[in-house]
């Protein structure tokens, strides 16, 4: 029988063990995704028309967006007009007092805008608002 001699035996070895640093880092990077504020937006670029009456809201949970030439976007995704009753329907279904902002482009056309507008009030929309920016 062979006896292992360790010559090491009297000194401690200086590891410092990683594991609970990195979840302790991502801990820290989870509490600031969801505590962080995230602004909304509808997923297209549009110039909004200037109302003096623009108010800021605090709450929203879906933006429609409404491009210059007349296409709707629904959180980044194009929609068909036929099927935004459809969409918020759905929408309505998972959040019952949600908040929906149109975000119409200042040279689309008032026609689309307001059919948005039906649309939204048809599927059940309690809380609707067109978005406008304040004059400078």
């Amino acid at each position: 029988m062979r006896k292992i001699i360790n010559k090491n035996r009297g000194s401690a070895s200086a590891e410092l063990d990683m594991a609970p640093l990195i979840d302790m880092i991502f801990i820290l990077l989870i509490f600031f995704l969801v505590s962080g504020n995230f602004v909304k937006q509808s997923g297209v670029i549009v110039q909004k028309s200037v109302a003096e009456t623009a108010e800021e809201k605090s709450k929203t949970n879906i933006i429609l967006g409404i491009t210059r030439d007349n296409t709707i976007f629904i959180e980044g995704h194009e929609v068909d007009i036929r099927d935004v009753q459809g969409h918020m329907e759905r929408f309505i279904l998972d959040n019952p007092d949600g908040y929906v902002v149109i975000s119409p482009d200042k040279d689309s056309r008032s026609e689309i805008t307001l059919k948005v507008q039906e649309y939204c009030h048809a599927a059940g929309i309690k809380h609707l608002s067109i978005s406008a920016e304040k004059p400078e």
